[in-house]
């Protein structure tokens, strides 16, 4: 049965945090709810996309209603399809994984599942912790190996490489701008505006890298000529003041002749 809400952001219109609740964004937007209201998918806006998340939706009711009775294999089908739709919850992953013996991708799925929640739990914070603090905090996670779901892939590598730029951190910086600009399955095109922004991280991150890597050679050059300052201040080196071919040894013998 079609629901339709229109946001008006007039004061008492009911289902006024509709979209909040339901997780949507943007004008206009549509999910697909089972009877009780919970939300089964969030379909992108082409077409396909309309009919695959229909299937995918009617599956989880069918697959819901086995219950106890669902077999292993149904509930992992049920538990991976709910967590490709986006409507598993964070808290229930952990328990839910236990016993359904998944491979190598779908454990990478279950991973970057766990990051999407972390990323959206740090922007939802951000007038609490500040956009530099959300940031430097998904940057941390792309620098110990982490990697997004589909949901906020965007989100991820943008911080990711915006955190970059700021840190002349030009090897992290490349590879955010590259799976930025060749994402295949973006729901919106990029804009040349979004790809000039993108490079301009990227170019100041390099630029970081470049000043720092000529700061540290030149604090080494220093610390070397210290260290040779240091050698003649404890007499591994003395040289005659009078005559510099001449070490100290043959000064203290000329003393004792």
């Amino acid at each position: 049965m079609p629901f339709v809400h229109n946001t008006s952001l007039v004061t008492g219109e009911a289902h006024a945090a509709l979209p909040q609740e339901k997780r949507v964004a943007g004008c206009a937007a549509l999910c697909f709810l089972d009877a009780d209201g919970n939300v089964l998918a969030r379909p992108a806006s082409d077409l396909a996309a309309l009919r695959r998340a229909h299937a995918a939706g009617l599956r989880v009711i069918a697959l819901r209603r086995r219950g106890d009775g669902a077999t292993t294999a149904e509930r992992k089908e049920l538990f991976l399809l709910e967590l490709r739709l986006g409507i598993i919850g964070e808290g229930e992953i952990a328990q839910r994984v236990v016993g359904l013996d998944l491979d190598a991708g779908e454990l990478d799925e279950v991973a970057r599942r766990q990051t999407d929640f972390a990323v959206l739990s740090l922007t939802g914070r951000v007038r609490e912790l500040g956009p530099e603090r959300v940031a430097a905090s998904i940057y941390a996670m792309a620098r110990a190996g982490r990697l997004p779901g589909a949901e906020t892939h965007d989100t991820f590598w943008l911080q990711t490489l915006a955190c970059s730029a700021e840190r002349g951190d030009a090897r992290m910086a490349e590879r955010a701008e590259a799976l930025l600009r060749t994402r295949a399955d973006r729901p919106t095109p990029v804009s040349a505006a979004q790809t000039q922004r993108w490079q301009a991280w990227l170019d100041q991150a390099r630029r970081q890298a470049k000043a720092k890597a000529r700061s540290d050679e030149e604090q080494s050059a220093d610390r070397g000529h210290d260290g040779v300052r240091e050698a003649h201040g404890q007499g591994r080196l003395e040289l005659d003041p009078v005559r510099p071919d001449r070490d100290a040894g043959d000064v203290v013998r000329d003393r004792h002749r």
